[in-house]
């Protein structure tokens, strides 16, 4: 057989780019989309942090939430964290309605000091946009040489012992602890997939696998368009329910 002719072949090149251009690219798009340097240095440092342990979908892809969430004023970009109430071992910190990243950087160094001083601390966190990747937070105190426990809830969207309704956030776990030459790290969400998992899918009008999520009517389906209606599922049936509701 003849060549193809060269014209109707697709040159494909690959460029790539480091870390720290990465970095510059994030924190331009943020301040374009009107955060402030506070909040695009936070962001920057926990997306980049989940892209280079392998978690892209909280990583740089998940930046563009945030940047949509910005446009549409539904993220405060030039958010003041404010203090609630502090206590010898408990913190709690309002995010002003802006990302979770700035208010735990706000009071990082007060945690620690307050874990170290008293054995044990505890933080929370109210008024922010979604946590994103919730190992972000548990690493980085275990890089401080500390145990770190962290769970998050959000907007219902997860079923629960065999609801066809949507009754809780994915309520994701995370816990990591000191060891070289980096925190050993757990992190995973009550549900069986991650609600951007089935969003990718129906973008590329791909299935899903069964057991991920319910259509709007309530019954199951591999269909990642239906399943953007309806609930998503845990993950072992009554053991990511009850995981769910303990957080």
């Amino acid at each position: 057989m003849p060549d193809r002719p060269a014209t109707s072949q697709k040159a494909r090149r690959v460029t790539e780019i480091s870390w720290n251009q990465i970095t510059e690219l994030c924190l331009t798009a943020i301040a374009a989309s009107g955060g402030d340097e506070p909040m695009a240095a936070a962001l920057t440092d926990a997306v980049v942090a989940a892209e280079r342990r392998g978690v892209p979908a909280l990583g740089v892809a998940h930046l563009f939430d945030y940047l949509n969430a910005l446009g549409a004023g539904r993220l405060n970009g030039t958010a003041v964290p404010v203090v609630r109430h502090a206590r010898a071992s408990v913190i709690t910190v309002a995010a002003d309605d802006g990302i979770a990243q700035l208010a735990y950087r706000h009071v990082r160094a007060d945690l620690l000091d307050a874990a170290r001083s008293n054995g044990v601390a505890v933080l929370s966190i109210s008024d922010s946009f979604p946590v994103g990747e919730l190992g972000y937070y548990t690493a980085d105190v275990a890089t401080e040489g500390l145990i770190a426990l962290a769970g998050a809830n959000a907007t219902a969207m997860m079923s629960l012992y065999d609801v066809p309704a949507a009754l809780t956030g994915t309520n994701p776990l995370s816990f990591a602890l000191p060891a070289q030459p980096r925190p050993r790290l757990i992190d995973q969400a009550s549900s069986a997939a991650a609600w951007v998992r089935i969003r990718d899918a129906a973008e590329a009008g791909q299935p899903i696998p069964a057991g991920w999520a319910l259509d709007a009517d309530g019954a199951p389906t591999t269909d990642a368009a239906a399943a953007l209606l309806g609930p998503l599922l845990p993950f072992g049936q009554f053991k990511g329910s009850n995981i769910a509701m303990i957080i």
